[in-house]
């Protein structure tokens, strides 16, 4: 009787490579621990491989298989162009149809890739790692709903995603965050210290998204009172997107404050993304960023800017704010962040409960228990068929 043929399971990355880090290590993971499976590793451009090796374990390396996505001209053009190497996210995965009816599953970090579903590709199974683990409602967007198996890092997304029927029994698991197995305490990447100092550091990491971010309103007060005050170091490292694709003249008006001793710029390099600022920093300092969750890994002083004078005591999409004082106006700042650092065990058992429903953790690998739960899914489907 002929043996069934090995799973062959995608990971896709198509889109910002900030989302990379969330399923690589679930990747690598389930290569070393599933030899039935054969994993891949799919991406459009050169530039997505070199972000994925910058990380990949030594010993991962040979197991994986690296497929290079093909790329309509237009598209190649654009990105050459614009500098936007996650455009034409839909294009790409129409333009390889072919290729992903070859795989059992597909595994992705985001949710662009739902796209997938209306390609006529039933044999494919969808399965979404998600990437950051925070509270405002993208986070719990309709679209997980397409997908036929979800991972998620704790209590809080199960609770809400059942309670709103995105998610169903059978269809999930609760797997932890496999980003923290490959980053979380890892020191800066030359061994080198951020300030030559030892005054406090902040990191300032407002959200891209204007609806809900600090930036536009409150931020640009925020570097000029740092470089007015250097008692403390500030580094300013925004999500990725909120200047993405970082170009020249997107610099220029940040020079004045990353020649500062105290302040460090940074509008999207790898360390704004693979938890460098998050671990060195002493205090964090942002709006509704789920960075916030990855640095209370370790409980430390926090500052919310509220610019939008949002009513978020009892809104669910404000949990995070809990965790520190809430300022409405800079000038509040200076007060604020010495309230954070001297009365911060005031706030510590509100960040440890926070973390505890956001964070599934235990002695395993997040990724290892991620890996076990998609293997586990595929093979219950093959051996119930129409699941």
């Amino acid at each position: 009787m002929p043996t069934e043929p090995a799973l062959r399971i995608a990971f896709l990355f198509n889109a910002q490579f900030h989302q990379i880090l969330h399923s690589l290590p679930i990747a690598c993971a389930m290569a070393a621990g599933h030899a039935a499976a054969e994993v891949s590793i799919l991406a459009p451009t050169a530039a997505h491989f070199a972000f994925v090796a910058r990380y990949l374990p030594p010993a991962a390396a040979g197991r994986l298989r690296f497929v290079d996505l093909g790329s309509p001209a237009w598209l190649r053009l654009y990105r050459a162009l614009s500098g936007d190497l996650a455009a034409g996210k839909k294009a790409i995965l129409a333009h390889n149809r072919a290729l992903l009816a070859g795989f059992d599953a597909l595994v992705v970090p985001e949710r662009t890739s739902a796209y997938v579903k209306e390609l006529g590709l039933p044999g494919l199974k969808l399965v979404h790692t998600g990437h950051g683990a925070g509270d405002r409602e993208r986070s719990f967007n309709p679209e997980i709903r397409k997908y036929d198996f979800v991972l998620l890092s704790g209590r809080k997304y199960e609770e809400r995603l059942l309670a709103q029927g995105l998610i169903r029994p059978g269809h999930y698991a609760v797997a932890g965050y496999s980003k923290f197995d490959l980053l979380l305490d890892r020191p800066p990447p030359d061994g080198r210290r951020l300030f030559a100092n030892d005054r406090p550091t902040v990191l300032y990491a407002p959200h891209f998204d204007p609806r809900v971010s600090s930036w536009p309103k409150l931020g640009p007060a925020l570097l000029e009172q740092a470089l007015a005050r250097p008692n403390y170091n500030l580094i300013f490292a925004p999500h990725v997107r909120l200047f993405d694709p970082v170009r020249w003249w997107k610099r220029l008006p940040f020079r004045r404050f990353a020649a500062a001793p105290n302040i460090l710029v940074d509008l999207g390099s790898d360390c704004s993304v693979d938890m460098t600022y998050t671990n060195a920093a002493d205090v964090y300092a942002g709006d509704v960023s789920s960075q916030v969750y990855e640095f209370i890994a370790r409980p430390r002083p926090c500052v919310f800017l509220n610019a939008h004078r949002a009513d978020w005591e009892k809104d669910p999409f404000y949990l995070c704010w809990r965790g520190g004082p809430v300022i409405e106006d800079v000038a509040a700042f200076p007060a604020a962040l010495q309230t954070a650092l001297d009365r911060f065990e005031r706030y510590r058992p509100e960040q440890e409960a926070l973390f505890a429903h956001t964070f599934d953790l235990d002695r395993r690998p997040s990724a290892e228990r991620a890996a076990d739960a998609i293997v586990a899914f595929l093979e219950r489907g093959r051996s119930t068929p129409g699941r």
